[in-house]
């Protein structure tokens, strides 16, 4: 397995293994905050526990390799709702003031809907390649044509002349 690996391989596993964590780090913590917690006013409770729960599975679903190219969509998804309805209002990065010019304390940058771009991105990418050798779904891919290859009728010998 690790010979038949490229560079791809490689990619698409770090690639899903960073999306993985990010998923179910932010996902595990709205899930834990519980809906209504952790975006205010601007989703209801309902959609508050979607959002969580799908950076849930999309990072449960990536950290495995299971349906990968799926899981990216869901992402994608996530990720255009968040701009749409949250950080799309802000600038792509914000500039703000943290404290006052007297503290020593001067601008920061403040997340404005680049992440989600960049979250995109990656998914974009994860879609394109795929799950790579290093997934669940390579070994069903694996199991999936030896069990077909075992199946397959041997070809009758043709007769001598």
């Amino acid at each position: 397995m690790f010979k038949q690996a490229n560079r791809s391989d490689l990619a698409a596993l770090i690639l899903r293994l960073g999306l993985a964590a990010i998923f179910l780090v932010r996902g595990g913590i709205k899930v834990i905050y519980g809906a209504g917690e952790w975006a205010g006013e601007d989703l209801t409770a309902n959609v508050q526990a979607a959002v969580a729960w799908g950076e849930v599975l999309v990072g449960g679903a990536l950290l495995i390799g299971l349906f990968s190219r799926l899981a990216a969509v869901g992402a994608i998804v996530i990720m255009v709702g968040a701009i749409i309805l949250v950080t799309g209002r802000l600038d792509f990065v914000r500039l703000g003031m943290v404290g006052s010019q007297q503290e020593g304390i001067g601008p920061s940058l403040r997340v404005g809907y680049e992440y989600n771009v960049t979250i995109i991105v990656m998914s974009l990418a994860i879609l394109l390649l795929g799950s790579g050798l290093f997934s669940v779904d390579a070994l069903l891919r694996r199991r999936k044509a030896a069990a077909v290859a075992q199946e397959a009728p041997a070809e009758p010998a043709l007769p001598r002349a």
